[in-house]
């Protein structure tokens, strides 16, 4: 229980996984044949000892900010938005990336698309159909157990299948928990990023159920024939895999791995030349983390228009009030439609040009109008 407290306080670092590991988990411990006062003794110490990282870090956020967990705003997506997004998302998995259709047949590319996508589905409605029928001949007398009794281990069908069981369990409650997450409270919205803790236990129970039913098949025909099908189901279901990963690694050698490092946006480095690194300016920009992660100054953001206070139009002219040398690197390719636009900003303050760089200018803001 000490073992799996701490494994799961390690979880708890990423958060959303962390919880949702907990949450099974102790959802797994009301399963035990325990009485209903040991269980709740299981659970409360299990999860005291497995959040306390966690709770050490929403004391600092309170500390520091006032807040548990950050200034939280009403999301602006609905229920079946967010359902929509995690579905696509999912589907990412499987759906062959854009870099082989220019390389790749179509027609080749849409059989490895459906083999990858129909082989997991065939390999899953398999396995659930094994296990009903399990079910349906249950005996009391070969019935699996999740406890240890008198001593002896656990039964080899119950070893293979509580992974499984925990891993679904795992998967189906983030899942839920991200959606009303989403739904309740604004931050980025659901991707492959957010999904990707769900990404391992699935495929774990993918290769489990294989394992599985392997053995289930190798015990009624020929075993060098079992062997033989499921190697080449394997290959097979490999080759997209491959190819998508060796598009990549191709496409990120040629032009660098992507957002800003990627050669594209190295090459468009003009506004380094006209920034200091003496500590003695501030930047302000409507691509802040494209400026700092390029220059490695602090940058911030142009003010927004609607949101916490502290990104406010309020703070922006506190501290350009404060400050004597306040810059602003702008950028041509477009601002959100959150944060204030370059007119907005000079009908508040005289903005100096003081250099261009081809495809935005960096202005002094030199007084308040």
């Amino acid at each position: 229980m000490v073992l799996a407290a701490v494994f799961s306080a390690l979880v708890c670092t990423a958060r959303y996984a962390g919880v949702t590991v907990v949450a099974a988990a102790a959802l797994f411990l009301l399963f035990t044949k325990k009485s209903i006062l040991k269980k709740i003794t299981d659970i409360a110490f299990y999860g005291a000892l497995s959040v306390l990282p966690m709770g050490i870090w929403v004391l600092r956020n309170y500390m520091v900010s006032g807040t548990l967990l950050g200034v939280r705003l009403p999301s602006t997506y609905t229920l079946r938005q967010n359902i929509d997004r995690t579905l696509k998302s999912v589907y990412t998995w499987v759906q062959p990336d854009k870099l082989l259709t220019q390389n790749i047949n179509g027609t080749l590319l849409y059989v490895l698309k459906s083999f990858a996508v129909l082989l997991p589905l065939a390999l899953a409605c398999a396995f659930a159909v094994v296990l009903v029928r399990s079910l349906v001949d249950y005996n009391p007398l070969r019935k699996l157990s999740w406890e240890r009794s008198s001593g002896s281990e656990l039964s080899s069908e119950s070893e293979r299948l509580l992974p499984i069981l925990f891993f679904v369990a795992y998967s189906a409650i983030y899942i839920v928990y991200l959606i009303a997450s989403a739904t309740l409270v604004a931050f980025e919205p659901i991707n492959n990023r957010y999904l990707a803790p769900v990404y391992l236990p699935v495929l774990l129970s993918l290769f489990i159920a294989a394992d599985y039913l392997h053995e289930r098949i190798k015990a009624r025909i020929n075993p060098k024939l079992a062997g033989f099908f499921t190697y080449a189901l394997l290959a097979l279901f490999l080759i997209y895999p491959a190819l998508n990963s060796a598009a990549f690694t191709v496409n990120n050698r040629r032009i660098g791995a992507g957002g800003f490092a990627s050669d594209v946006w190295h090459e468009r480095d003009g506004f380094i030349k006209y920034m200091d690194y003496s500590g003695r300016y501030t930047y302000y920009s409507n691509c802040a983390d494209a400026v700092y992660v390029l220059t490695g100054i602090r940058t911030y953001c142009i003010p927004k228009r609607s949101g916490p206070y502290m990104y406010g139009l309020e703070q922006f002219k506190a501290a350009v009030s404060r400050d004597e040398n306040s810059y602003i690197i702008w950028f041509d390719s477009g601002v959100p439609p959150t944060l204030y636009n370059l007119e907005d900003i000079a009908g508040m303050y005289v903005l100096e040009e003081s250099g261009s760089f081809g495809y935005g200018n960096v202005y002094r803001i030199a007084a308040p109008r």
